[in-house]
């Protein structure tokens, strides 16, 4: 894991906004604690914050949980924003809300613009990580994290998968070769989202 990892690296136009209504948070955030709860979103010794949410709203836009939020056991509406669009050719991300977007928010744009997809879950295992390396879908390891190469390796890959194995095809499942630990998983609910991440723990 690099020690910049939470630092956001594309060109971010935030528009401050006040915070969304409970309600409108409530089942992404429950989840989110689950995976706090689980260690896969969390903090690390240095202070920096791993792992993150999110959910599909329409065509374009989607809600995630927002930048520096990894460490906090307990998001509440102030911790999460809506990504209103994106350009990675431009490598530029533009988001409504109380906070900045994640760091990993083009990665999860480039999940939505390939799939069929309503909840993207990003989360932090070595064990799960080595496991699975080149067993399912990994991306390159020249591609880092939370920047246009990997948001176009995602593409590539889920591009792609009409040639890959149907087991590994449907697992839903992205290993970050390049990002030690990390993992994308995506699902058409984030409860099924959810479901996936812990049976990987299994």
């Amino acid at each position: 894991m690099t020690s910049n990892e939470g630092y956001i690296k594309f060109d971010l136009d935030w528009t401050k906004a006040s915070a969304l209504q409970a309600g409108f948070i409530s089942e992404i955030n429950h989840y989110r604690s689950e995976l706090f709860n689980l260690g896969l979103i969390g903090q690390n010794d240095d202070g920096i914050g791993f792992g993150n949410i999110s959910i599909r709203l329409n065509k374009t836009e989607f809600l995630i949980s927002g930048s520096r939020t990894g460490g906090i056991p307990t998001l509440g509406p102030g911790h999460y924003t809506i990504v209103e669009k994106y350009d990675i050719d431009r490598n530029k991300l533009w988001c409504r809300g109380p906070v900045e977007a994640s760091s990993e928010s083009l990665t999860h744009a480039a999940v939505y613009g390939c799939s069929s997809s309503n909840a993207v879950i990003h989360v932090h295992n070595l064990e799960i990580w080595r496991k699975y390396l080149n067993k399912l879908l990994t991306t390159k390891e020249s591609a880092r994290y939370g920047t246009p190469a990997m948001a176009y390796e995602i593409q590539r890959i889920l591009s792609d998968t009409g040639n890959q194995p149907a087991n590994i095809r449907q697992a839903n499942a992205i290993i970050m070769g390049g990002h030690e630990s990390g993992i994308i998983i995506y699902d058409n609910s984030i409860k099924e989202t959810f479901r996936i991440v812990k049976g990987l723990l299994n």
